[in-house]
């Protein structure tokens, strides 16, 4: 396959077998693990628990029952659930990206998927498409072939194709010496937390950059009025807020949201992997929760976007987008948006950034690219921090 590739992409492609029993990290190496038997799989829990975080890195999970052997793909189908207890495993789209990335493979094999709203997780081959790539059928077989590089494109995009010593993983950082800037995941009765590793990544890649800590807490919708007030601890002065489908928080969430803002919070909101409903719900809400507000452009000029004045920012006055967003976005021009109240400030963006702090390429992301959404989110911590000066210094 990695040979066929290589003819129809014209970029060397290659593949390695890697040991379960190394750290899933040095798996990272590539953007699929693929994983295949003719025989019921058994994983330990620890193994397990090793596949799950390669995936929550922003890696891609394929798996193929060799032989279309019914009890090692019902074992996969387990492997699934175990992994990923939040979502189901289902049907793959007839329409889906991985059946059109660029081929269209005639007949389509039958694939089955997780996903957790914002991209594929895991994909689960039920019938054996690699023994047409061992035995180099690509002529007879052409359909598995160009199943497997639409699978390949998916998971690291169509751009340019990063080295594989260049990995996306960011190691655990000494103690900070610059101080600690806390911030607020917000839970809610939803998909609040799609992809459980962004923050982490980013509050590594943050410290390494500036030598500040972050220290990234979980707080209910319906407490963060506590969170900005501090209680016993020190206010948070961050909260982010995410999501893949609509929700409409309650009259109490909403009154804990406009006390955190008037108190001088900054709410973060962005729509996981781009999610139109997540994007209309909050549009909705802010227009109840801040009647006497609305959500505007926030212009290119401003601090919080060119760095003006502020050490350790950069300027991301120029929105970058991804490839995807460019070609099925209808040329969205990826502006931020943002309103006051009180002290405080929600700042919005209608495309993802949660998934880009990943530093994966995924395609079907309507989203920033992964550096932009490092640094986008890089500004804002700081420009908070440094007390949230407007174009005129107020």
């Amino acid at each position: 396959l990695a040979r066929y590739g290589t003819k129809q992409l014209e970029r060397q492609l290659n593949w390695q077998v890697v040991p379960v029993a190394r750290d899933w990290t040095d798996w990272m190496d590539s953007p699929i693990l693929y994983i295949s038997s003719h025989i019921p799989v058994k994983f330990t829990d620890d193994q397990v628990g090793k596949i799950r975080k390669y995936v929550e890195a922003g890696g891609l999970l394929f798996t193929q029952a060799d032989g279309n052997g019914i009890p090692a793909s019902k074992s996969f189908e387990e492997l699934a659930r175990a992994l990923f207890p939040a979502y189901e495993i289902s049907d793959l789209p007839e329409d889906h990206e991985i059946y059109r990335m660029l081929f269209k493979p005639n007949p389509k094999p039958k694939l089955r998927y997780v996903t957790n709203g914002v991209r594929v997780l895991m994909v689960h081959s039920p019938t054996d498409i690699s023994s047409a790539w061992q035995l180099r059928q690509d002529k007879s077989k052409s359909g598995a072939f160009e199943t497997g590089i639409n699978l390949f494109l998916y998971a690291s995009g169509k751009g340019d194709l990063r080295n594989r010593l260049s990995s996306p993983v960011i190691a655990a950082q000494p103690a900070a010496q610059g101080g600690t800037i806390r911030v607020a995941r917000v839970r809610y009765p939803g998909n609040w937390d799609p992809e459980p590793m962004a923050w982490t990544r980013f509050s590594r890649l943050f410290q390494r950059e500036t030598d500040v800590g972050v220290d990234v807490s979980t707080v209910d919708m319906n407490s963060l009025d506590s969170a900005a007030a501090g209680g016993a601890a020190a206010p948070i002065p961050i909260a982010a807020l995410t999501g893949t489908s609509s929700y409409t928080p309650t009259a109490g969430e909403s009154s804990a949201i406009r006390k955190f803002v008037e108190n001088g919070g900054v709410l973060f909101v962005d729509a996981a992997g781009g999610s139109g409903d997540f994007v209309e719900s909050v549009r909705q809400s802010m227009t109840r929760i801040f009647p006497e507000s609305r959500l505007q452009f926030l212009s290119r000029t401003h601090p919080l976007l060119t760095g003006a004045g502020q050490t350790g920012t950069v300027d991301v006055a120029t929105p970058e987008v991804r490839p995807y967003t460019k070609t099925r976005a209808g040329g969205t021009t990826g502006r931020i948006e943002y309103l006051k109240c009180g002290k405080g400030w929600v700042i919005f963006s209608h495309l993802d950034v949660t998934h880009g702090l990943l530093g994966a390429n995924t395609w079907g992301i309507f989203g920033f690219e992964p550096k932009y959404c490092s640094d986008l989110l890089k500004n804002i911590l700081i420009w908070q921090a440094m007390g949230m000066k407007d174009e005129a210094g107020q």
